[in-house]
């Protein structure tokens, strides 16, 4: 998915505005172009499901040794948000990957997606799952993890498309779906 499809993809009104982050930083990130210029046009979404949130990042790029005097192993981690668990969502740059940090558990690292492209596009899918699912069972669908099981197995499919380890093994997103069994 290019940044400029997302945007005008990702409803806004429904699943919150999009975050700009720190172009100076985005620029000398050592990830691939795509993906630099994914996140300085795109950006991600300020509160998306599952509750997920950026707003605390004030669109601001920040290591994690940094941000959170995490040892100089994390200076390679960049803060993007946190889970609702309190895992600190990051962009690890040597990789790309988006991976979340528990720091609750140890600093152990649990693997989101392959790239800032690939997590918007989950998140928009996510995002759609739940949309179709609040119109065939009602508001409350998601908060009651009361996804029509043909809706789940066909975003499933869609999003290992996307990004098969995203949906292998002790995932994020994995855990996620768990959810919904």
């Amino acid at each position: 998915m290019n940044p400029n499809l997302f945007r005008s993809l990702w409803n806004a009104e429904e699943n919150g505005s999009l975050i700009n982050f720190d172009q100076q930083v985005i620029n000398i990130l050592k990830i691939d172009e795509h993906n630099k210029e994914f996140f300085r046009i795109a950006g991600l979404p300020e509160t998306p499901a599952p509750y997920l949130e950026f707003i605390s990042s004030e669109g601001l790029l920040l290591n994690l040794s940094k941000k959170f005097s995490l040892s100089e192993q994390y200076k390679d981690y960049w803060y993007l948000g946190t889970t609702a668990a309190g895992e600190i969502v990051t962009l690890k740059e040597r990789t790309g990957h988006i991976v979340a940090i528990d720091v609750q558990n140890n600093n152990k690292e649990t693997y989101i997606n392959s790239s800032i492209i690939h997590f918007a596009e989950f998140l928009y899918e996510f995002s759609e799952m739940i949309l179709k699912a609040i119109e065939i069972n009602g508001d409350d669908a998601f908060i009651d993890n009361n996804i029509p099981e043909e809706l789940l197995m066909d975003t499933i499919k869609n999003l290992k498309t996307i990004d098969e380890a995203a949906m292998e093994g002790a995932t994020f997103w994995c855990n996620e779906f768990e959810e919904f069994a």
